[in-house]
């Protein structure tokens, strides 16, 4: 069973624990939920919080206090509400913290670093890397319709669409998910936002290979979402990027630490999941590369339809 923990939950726990009187920071966080890569996640959070302290109509168990984090110099940063960073002085200097020229006096003094934390993010990379170890990158499939597919989003929820073509090309049919999402987009984590919608779909139909928009190999932990989906759900996989999230580009080839992982093939960074070399990746995203976007048109049509 693939399985999500809710990474709102995670960090809104995390910042219950912030004491009045008290200011953490967004980076400090993101260590206690277990990287420090996952700070700009967890301002994003924070930023859809609904249960602030300026709520009057629910008890304080209930309440997440969000006015105490700050950025990692002591300045104030965003917050949502209706007077933005007034409200936010507000209530941090209602709770005995003096804010002076847009930062927190004494920052050092208020810090708050003492989390009691699962680290699940840490425990999420430990998974990644087990899976890793099942990755296969010879050809195990025999093309024949194939899927390729995209995610949209509206608001917290996820709208999955698979749009699956012949050999020549042409559109067969599409299958669709949705799921709420429980887990912001984090670099190098993105299969435990998307994935979950990724095995609704392949529960309606399983194509002889899937095209993900993400990436494969190219990962620093080899786990990027088409080898994650791939490896999960046993299904060949490959991964065509938009962008680059790692490695070093030398002419066409991608490498990562010296290991060649992949392609750059047009606007796309391509490299194998699981179960597909890295030579016939490149060459099948190669002849259908153009059909890419009516996966993330089908994606979008999707969220706007439901």
């Amino acid at each position: 069973m693939f399985q999500v923990p809710d990474l709102y939950e995670e960090c809104f726990t995390l910042v219950k624990q912030i004491p009045a009187g008290m200011v953490s920071t967004y980076g400090i966080l993101a260590k206690a939920l277990g990287d420090e890569i996952a700070a700009r996640a967890v301002g994003q959070m924070l930023g859809e919080n609904q249960n602030s302290f300026l709520r009057s109509d629910l008890p304080e168990e209930k309440l997440i206090p969000c006015h105490r984090v700050v950025y990692a110099d002591g300045r104030i940063g965003g917050f949502t509400s209706e007077k933005g960073v007034e409200d936010k002085i507000r209530l941090l200097e209602r709770e005995g913290v003096r804010v002076q020229d847009g930062k927190v006096a004494d920052f050092r003094e208020k810090l708050f670093q003492d989390f009691v934390s699962s680290e699940p993010l840490k425990r999420l990379r430990g998974e990644q890397e087990k899976l890793a170890e099942k990755i296969w990158l010879e050809d195990d499939f025999t093309l024949g319709e194939f899927g390729i597919l995209d995610v949209a989003y509206r608001g917290r929820r996820g709208y999955c669409a698979m749009v699956v073509f012949d050999l020549n090309g042409s559109q067969r049919t599409t299958f669709a998910a949705t799921a709420e999402i429980n887990f912001p987009y984090i670099p190098t984590y993105l299969a435990y936002r998307e994935l979950p919608m990724i095995l609704k779909v392949l529960e309606y139909y399983r194509p002889s290979l899937l095209l993900i928009d993400g990436n494969g190999i190219l990962h620093p932990r080899k786990m990027g979402i088409a080898a994650h989906a791939g490896v999960v759900a046993e299904i060949p996989c490959i991964g065509a990027a938009k962008s680059l999230l790692g490695g070093q580009l030398e002419g066409e080839k991608i490498f990562i630490r010296g290991e060649h992982v992949g392609y750059k093939c047009g606007k796309y960074y391509v490299s194998p999941g699981h179960r597909v070399s890295i030579e016939s990746a490149r060459k099948i995203v190669e002849r259908y590369s153009h059909l890419i976007p009516l996966a993330h048109g089908a994606a979008k049509r999707t969220a706007i339809l439901k």
